[in-house]
């Protein structure tokens, strides 16, 4: 393989790591278009609130909150309304360790403190919040409007929890951390839209000082007319109950994910992904184009003399593709290599993408081969069209 060669192979094997790059998050930004925390996004609507504005204490807060949810729910269209502190495929999370209470350590020691349990998503609701976004009981029950206003030491894990907790997932009633209670078992949720598993979640009340707020509605037809007018008249039922309340925003929930922070992330890097692909694929089929050309104006006297000997226009043109099918082929096999092992270092940044995803790969090889196939052929079709004669006299 000559100078020219080894050029080939290197821009294909360059090209195969970008381009492999760019499928695989192009594909991340897909799935995670299509990813749910393990419920529906059809349906439901999200109001985000802000009550620092309002200089209520923390029980009138509290009592503004069942206001806001009592008054919703009673309008027309709306099956269920729940509080929450944080959202799954949210901008933020808040974590727990959480343990049974006569495992919680009997030390001050911080690092110990940092690290017993099973760290958990945490995350505060109000009452009628797992009716809300549609999550069933699987076992106990759920809290009561008293229990979220006074904060009671009770809390509900999802089925992950529970097994990290105890095998058999029978945790119900047992104690856990800070004396609460395990009153409900829900399904496992997903809370973040990069992790690859369903982590542990533990629930409890919505008590104490609330500040920001999520307010989720349930629809009980989905249908788009009636989603509208909900969406319309859901500030205004705000600020009837209390126009010190800021409505920060109000969407349905499956636009909230499309147009939040961790979707914006997806699609930046899949456009950049996919530019910096789509520039190597260019580069590389100009490179082999390049090589070819020079190598059929270098051999044009040889080639004129195969044809004058009786090889055929079709043999021509085979010989000039078989003879940059060597370099292609050593590059895409580096380059494959190559970005195997390089895109296991972003593995983070893939939504439901392996990085051997066979289906990235093989629209890589594909991409890369006609990319190659295409840029080889039209000096070899010139090659094919040499008339002998000219070729013999070609200095």
């Amino acid at each position: 393989m000559g100078p020219g060669g080894l050029s080939v192979a290197g821009q294909v094997a360059l090209s195969v790591v970008l381009v492999m790059g760019a499928s695989l998050f192009t594909r991340s930004a897909t799935q995670a278009a299509r990813a749910t925390p393990g419920y529906s996004f059809e349906g439901k609507l999200l109001v985000s609130l802000d009550f620092d504005g309002t200089g209520y204490n923390e029980a009138q807060r509290q009592q503004l909150c069942q206001r806001l949810v009592e008054r919703i729910a009673a309008g027309p269209g709306v099956q269920a309304v729940g509080l929450s502190n944080l959202i799954p495929f949210g901008d933020f999370h808040g974590t727990d360790n959480v343990a049974f209470l006569e495992d919680e350590p009997k030390t001050d020691n911080i690092e110990t403190i940092m690290n017993y349990g099973v760290k958990s998503y945490a995350q505060a609701i109000g009452a009628d919040y797992f009716q809300a976004v549609g999550l069933p009981l699987l076992k106990g029950r759920y809290f009561t409007a008293q229990e979220c206003i006074t904060d009671a030491p009770v809390v509900i894990v999802d089925e992950t929890l529970g097994r990290r907790l105890r095998p058999d997932g029978d945790v119900l009633g047992r104690m856990i951390s800070r004396s609460r209670q395990i009153v409900g078992i829900v399904p496992r949720v997903r809370h973040g839209i990069f992790k690859g598993e369903m982590e542990p979640h533990v629930y409890r009340p919505l008590g104490g000082k609330i500040s920001f707020i999520f307010l989720h509605v349930r629809l009980a037809d989905p249908a788009r007319g009636i989603e509208a007018a909900v969406l319309r008249r859901i500030p205004q039922e705000i600020r009837a109950v209390d126009p010190l309340v800021s409505v920060l925003a109000v969407s349905t929930l499956g636009d909230h994910h499309r147009n939040g922070t961790t979707m914006w992330i997806v699609r930046m890097l899949a456009g950049l992904a996919i530019t910096f692909g789509a520039v190597a694929l260019f580069l590389a089929g100009l490179g082999i184009y390049g090589v070819k050309g020079h190598m059929v104006a270098s051999r044009t006297p040889e080639i004129g003399i195969r044809m004058a000997l009786g090889a055929t226009s079709g043999r021509v043109l085979a010989m000039v593709l078989r003879e940059g099918a060597a370099p292609t082929l050593a590059g895409l096999i580096l380059g494959m290599s190559a970005a195997l092992a390089l895109t296991r270092l972003v593995r983070s940044a893939l939504c439901d993408v392996d990085p051997t995803d066979p289906a990235s790969i093989a629209a890589t090889l594909l991409l890369l081969g006609v990319t190659s196939l295409l840029a080889g052929y039209v000096p070899a079709r010139r090659a094919a069209k040499v008339d002998p004669m000219v070729a013999l006299r070609y200095e």
